[in-house]
């Protein structure tokens, strides 16, 4: 099953941060008392100047009232300059606190004309109660003057006054809209809240508690494209996650205790394999078995095996294969094919037309021991089928305990026959040592017999002294001939040299035509095998040199299915019935009877055809199992 991926997050268009929105909303807040805050001030500041010209208005209205009085009394001219002079400075500092708060107001031309009224004002005034002083001028009229001037400034500070209380309304009003912004705040501060934060955590809480509770199914819708949409999907893709775990649980389970149940299979079949491959002795039906075993299992619709060793042995297994391609397959140079199109997992795959004209795809795997191929697995798996990665591996291994065993054989084999060889060698040191050296011995002390000059010269003692001179070295002969096979080294790595060896030394022994012919071109015969043929050839030249008078002698080796060895001469031949009733009866002709006995430890059949006076055939088969359709 296919796990699922957990897609990439894209904030949606729009997006803002929980951060930035109440940011923004506490910027916007904090502006608005702001302006309030600074309107309050702005007018805060406007009532205390206006309170001063308020003051400098009564303090003008006390100057001028003590200027009257000044100019009514007798006083000196000096005090009466003082009073003027605190006059007019009364008067600059309310015509400087008048500009100051003029700035503040829409009509400031009213107030400047109001302003220059008084100003002018009290300048007449001034000059009026100078000539009231100096009496020049009626005290009445100065006082209907001080009464006017008093007036106009009692009006200006009347309208600076409803000013006032204007502006006090005002700040009222502000102050009570900043309570009212601060209250509104603190009310949407709330709001915002539990809508930007706590219903969304509300809701996480709510929708973990059925998570919990098993409704698997249960998510988490928001949108208010912050960071808790973040969150959200986030959450809605673990519990998706989450419920497709649990859904798919059961098919998981199956699916790994296949896995683990596959395992097991292969380890069995591994612990199988490799037990048969060591409790049995290595050969064509084992190899057969083995391509069996480890093919039945496979979803493969056939299988070929092929194993070459050190010893030119080819051994051939087939499973399910049919004849025509078990042919093809035999005419391939699969080690060739394999050098060439070996890929990097040390497989290959080979396409060959099959019984019809469509092609047939093949897999190749060496049996591989350390780094020399031995052979390789075929494997046929038909139409849109391939080979998996557990399969291969396994393949592999069963194949490497293949190449081990077969190696183990095969090095075991070599152990027999050195053994064998060093036996022989023994047993040649022997008959060196002693019959050998006995016989030369007897030879040469008759030779001095037979010229001693008291010798007898009849005949019939001349023909005995004769018999027993040819019988001496007839019989040295043949000790020295079973020396020369007792030390003959089989070359494993090549039959034909071992063969050719074999025929080059007798004929230099003896002296007679031996003609060598090999129809196949490779020969493939196990260590066992390649060492009792051989004996067999030595056994069968040996006789023919003791018995048949031949003049030729031919050896034919054919190894095209069953390997086959053919000896012939053109002696005097025998009577083959009458010779093996001799040897059951009186244990003769020991040679015919070793023979067979070779051929009987490598499962060969020896058949001899003689008869006085027509040569004799010797004919040595080893049957070789041929691959089947359905072995």
């Amino acid at each position: 099953m296919t796990s699922l991926h957990a897609p990439s997050i894209i904030p949606v268009a729009g997006f803002k941060s929980l951060s930035y929105k109440l940011l923004s909303t506490i910027f916007i807040w904090a502006l608005c008392i702001l302006v309030f805050v600074s309107q309050t001030v702005l007018i805060t500041w406007r009532l205390e100047d206006r309170g001063v010209v308020i003051n400098q208005m009564g303090n003008l209205n006390k100057q001028i009232y003590r200027l009257l009085l000044t100019s009514s009394r007798e006083e000196s001219s000096k005090q009466f300059t003082k009073q003027i002079t605190l006059t007019r400075e009364a008067l600059a500092r309310l015509s400087e606190n008048v500009d100051s708060v003029t700035t503040y107001r829409a009509d400031n031309t009213t107030v400047q004309h109001t302003l220059v009224d008084i100003e002018q004002g009290v300048d007449h005034f001034i000059v009026a109660a100078t000539k009231a002083y100096q009496g020049t001028d009626n005290l009445s009229e100065l006082m209907q003057q001080a009464d006017i001037l008093t007036t106009n400034i009692n009006l200006h500070a009347q309208a600076i006054e409803r000013d006032n209380t204007d502006n006090i309304h005002l700040l009222r009003i502000i102050r009570l809209c900043l309570i009212a912004l601060i209250l509104c705040s603190v009310a949407a501060s709330f709001w915002m809240l539990r809508r930007w934060v706590i219903n969304p955590l509300t809701l996480l809480n709510q929708t973990i508690d059925r998570l919990t509770q098993g409704q698997l199914s249960a998510r988490l819708h928001l949108h208010s494209h912050d960071e808790f949409e973040e969150v959200a999907k986030k959450f809605n893709l673990m519990a998706h996650h989450l419920q497709d775990m649990y859904a798919h649980m059961e098919d998981k389970i199956a699916i790994k205790t296949h896995a683990l149940l596959r395992q097991k299979q292969d380890w069995e079949l591994l612990y199988q394999v490799t037990s048969y491959l060591h409790a049995n002795t290595f050969g064509q039906e084992t190899l057969q078995i083995f391509l069996e075993k480890i093919l039945s299992p496979q979803a493969v619709d056939g299988g070929y095996l092929s194993l070459t060793d050190a010893t030119q042995q080819k051994l051939n297994a087939a499973y399910q294969l049919s004849e025509p391609l078990l042919a093809k397959l035999h005419n391939i140079s699969l080690d060739e094919y394999f050098a060439s199109h070996c890929d990097d997992d040390d497989t290959a795959l080979l396409r060959i037309r099959g019984d019809g004209k469509s092609e047939v795809s093949l897999w190749l795997l060496p049996v591989r021991y350390v780094n020399t191929i031995k052979g390789f697995l075929v494997l046929y798996l038909g139409a849109d089928k391939t080979l998996s990665e557990e399969n291969v591996r396994l393949l592999k291994l069963l194949n490497a305990q293949l190449a081990i065993t077969h190696e183990n054989a095969y090095l075991n084999s070599l152990h027999k026959q050195y053994a064998v060889l060093e036996e022989r060698n023994l047993i040649a040191r022997g008959l060196h040592d002693s019959i050998a050296q006995s016989l030369s011995f007897l030879n040469m002390q008759f030779q001095i017999l037979c010229r001693h000059p008291n010798l007898s010269k009849e005949i019939s003692l001349q023909e005995n002294i004769t018999l027993i001179q040819n019988g001496i070295h007839h019989c040295y002969e043949d000790v020295r001939e079973l020396l020369n096979n007792f030390r003959t080294r089989i070359q494993y790595q090549s039959v034909h040299e071992s063969i050719e060896a074999v025929i080059v030394h007798y004929q230099k022994q003896v002296g007679l035509p031996t003609r060598l012919y090999i129809l196949s071109d490779e020969i493939y015969l196990d260590a066992a095998q390649q060492t009792q043929v051989i004996f067999i050839l030595q056994e069968a030249l040996s006789n023919i040199r003791k018995h048949s008078g031949a003049q030729n002698i031919s050896v034919v080796i054919d190894n095209d299915g069953d390997f086959c060895m053919n000896i012939e001469d053109d002696g005097c031949g025998f009577d083959y019935d009458e010779v093996q009733r001799l040897s059951e009866a009186e244990e003769a002709h020991i040679g015919l009877f070793i023979m067979r006995e070779r051929a009987d430890q490598i499962n060969a059949t020896l058949y001899i055809d003689s008869s006085p006076g027509c040569g004799t055939r010797i004919r040595l088969i080893i049957p070789r199992l041929l691959p089947e359709g359905n072995s």
